[in-house]
């Protein structure tokens, strides 16, 4: 089951120190910007934004990644070095407040709410007859009519009533029943015999 990610800003981040900090650098609202874009970048990989050599350095790469320039992500990530929010491990760049400002959670099942037209609704005189919208169109053909398909049904909430049983699929029980009583089959025209009267 797949997993959804999130970052949550909390109602005092642009009044930490940190921030605050690197928005009066000049240039600084720019950084904060590339700060945000870098968290987001780095949701699903637990705060580490890893070098895939795509570029021939790290700062490039996370440029391109992000759509911003070389030279802005470049002052960004020394300004965040400076103020801890950044740091550089083995090539790769890790964020150190990634687990406060996001979060995750595996993605709901899917739905399996029936379709309007698979839902079994009650027929028969004592409402014990479970078809669907499908079932009954399906047993109106079998039948050849309507009527036919009606009278089958109500002799079956019938049959239902006074005996008890009960059945796993009542679509298919009726129509195991009508081709019992020839619904459903496709009778055979024999094949004329040969009558040498019929050439005279």
């Amino acid at each position: 089951m797949g997993k959804y990610y999130w970052m949550k800003m909390h109602d005092n981040f642009f009044d930490r120190f940190e921030i605050k900090k690197l928005r009066r650098i000049p240039g600084g609202d720019t950084y904060t910007i590339i700060y945000l874009k870098l968290l987001i970048l780095s949701l699903n990989t637990d705060g580490k934004i890893p070098f895939e050599r795509l570029e021939s350095n790290i700062v490039k790469e996370i440029a391109l990644k992000i759509n911003e320039d070389d030279t802005s992500v470049e002052m960004a990530v020394n300004a965040l070095q400076m103020l801890k929010l950044l740091e550089e491990v083995d090539g790769d760049v890790e964020l150190p407040e990634h687990s406060k400002v996001t979060g995750n959670a595996k993605l709901p099942p899917p739905s399996r709410k029936a379709l309007p037209n698979k839902i079994k609704k009650s027929y028969g005189q004592y409402n014990n007859v479970k078809l669907s919208d499908d079932d009954l169109q399906k047993l109106a053909d079998f039948f050849g009519s309507d009527i036919i398909r009606n009278q089958k049904i109500e002799d079956m909430s019938l049959y239902l009533k006074s005996k008890g049983d009960k059945y796993k699929d009542h679509c298919a029980t009726l129509m195991t029943w009508g081709r019992k009583d020839g619904f459903g089959t496709k009778k055979r025209t024999p094949k004329k015999k040969f009558d040498v009267n019929d050439w005279v």
